[in-house]
């Protein structure tokens, strides 16, 4: 029984992770507004006289990743910067220029130490700096992302705000510090009032820092706890006037059905919550999300057919959504391929550790793959991290058992059997309490 999927989403801080990457078409936009800029004639009209064949060499690479971008083929652009930089690499321009066509193809992870490099070469390149913290966040490596952001700010002020500012709320969204991200969104929401995708990333600061709030002054008397009520109080208020405002402006928007969808599935109102976010779907199908919220709904449902088929959609486009990778992987985990859930299971361990679950399902995979010294490492920091948790003593029992190390295994079926006693004790309890 200990085998089956339990969705506990509830336990996670931030479940919506990597989803919220702004308007996609837009942000491509702009990285090509920085393509465009040719690199500097410099680069080749630099080198001396004697170094004609150089020179030539340089242009024909130069003029081919420029055609290459003007068709979209950014792999032949990124095989042309990469025989650039081979032939001169000290400059900065190529580097970033690189790192924008690893960009463009969601190669991210690869576009950061280009975007690095090109940094060390040239500090002042406010570009890098801001693509550089948008992939460090599209990665998941938010505590990055805020320092390349500033960086990019206080570069270029005039030029970086628009994108920056967005991204620094994002990125303080994403760690949870809600004053921060409600005051960059908002700067953000100055310079264009009826961006309806900002509005959408305030709505979600104001909405999950009222949660927060009503968490930290819950059931109190306490001043205190009854200032926490009261500012949660506020935030709901202010959620609600982003809601108004959203409404207004476009009352079939888009992300009005993201909305209502994520409203109808915290009701458990499943049915209602998939029609609501195919809508936003059917809308707006490249938004980076969607694909992962349809799919969330039917995991929480048991549908697990459709459910790898969305989840796995969400990650050819946003391969380090976090949560995407763990519901894909405890869904393979589940049907006994472990040997592919691992790596999904990994990637979203990296971007949430404290989420113990992953920790669960990996002990799960590496059980079934029989190597029961790894199972038993990620069962042990469930049980740490959760101590009333009494199914996990199952799973070290079981990790025990098949190394042949009875006497552990007795050990942990003893702790289960007392925690067990002590879960029917209180719910006995609870029973005798109500009226």
């Amino acid at each position: 029984m200990f085998d089956t999927l339990i969705p506990r989403t509830n336990r996670v801080h931030g479940s919506r992770l990597s989803t919220i990457l702004g308007s996609s078409v837009a942000l491509r936009t702009y990285a090509l507004g920085f393509l465009f800029l040719a690199v500097p004639c410099k680069l080749v009209a630099e080198e001396p006289v004697s170094s004609s064949a150089l020179r030539a060499t340089l242009q024909r690479h130069l003029e081919a990743a420029k055609q290459a971008e003007q068709v979209r083929d950014y792999a032949r652009a990124a095989e042309e910067y990469k025989e650039l930089l081979s032939l001169r690499p000290q400059s900065a321009e190529i580097c970033q220029n690189l790192g924008l066509v690893y960009h463009l193809q969601n190669r991210f992870q690869e576009a950061i130490p280009v975007f690095e490099r090109a940094l060390t070469l040239q500090p002042s390149l406010w570009g890098s700096s801001l693509f550089l913290g948008i992939d460090y966040y599209k990665t998941n490596q938010f505590a990055k992302a805020l320092p390349a952001l500033e960086r990019a700010l206080r570069s270029n002020p005039k030029d970086a705000e628009t994108e920056a500012r967005f991204w620094l709320g994002v990125t303080h969204l994403a760690l949870r510090q809600f004053p921060e991200a409600i005051d960059d969104l908002q700067k953000r929401l100055d310079r264009s009032p009826n961006d309806i995708e900002v509005l959408y990333h305030l709505l979600q600061a104001h909405s999950q820092y009222s949660t927060e709030l009503f968490k930290q002054g819950w059931g109190g008397d306490s001043d205190p706890a009854r200032a926490y009520q009261d500012q949660a109080n506020v935030q709901t208020g202010l959620t609600g006037q982003v809601l108004e405002r959203m409404k207004k402006l476009d009352p079939n928007s888009y992300r009005i059905r993201q909305i209502e969808g994520e409203q109808f599935e915290k009701q458990e109102q499943y049915p209602k919550a998939l029609e609501a976010y195919k809508s936003a779907f059917d809308a707006k199908p490249e938004l980076p999300g969607l694909r992962f919220a349809i799919g969330g709904v039917y995991w929480k449902t048991r549908q697990f057919d459709e459910a790898k088929r969305w989840l796995e959609d969400e990650l050819k486009t946003n391969p380090h959504h976090a949560m995407a990778n763990y519901q894909l992987g405890n869904i393979l985990v589940y049907r006994h391929n472990s040997a592919e859930a691992i790596p999904h299971l990994e990637q979203a361990l990296f971007a949430q550790p404290q989420f113990m679950e992953i920790h669960r399902d990996l002990g799960k995979a590496y059980l079934q793959l029989e190597q029961y010294d790894k199972a038993i490492d990620h069962f042990k920091k469930v049980a740490e991290a959760e101590p009333d948790d009494d199914t996990i003593h199952v799973l070290l029992a079981d990790a025990f058992r098949k190394q042949g190390r009875s006497e552990e295994e007795s050990a942990e079926q003893k702790i289960f059997q007392e925690l067990n006693r002590k879960k029917l004790e209180r719910a006995q309890q609870g029973v005798q309490k109500s009226p």
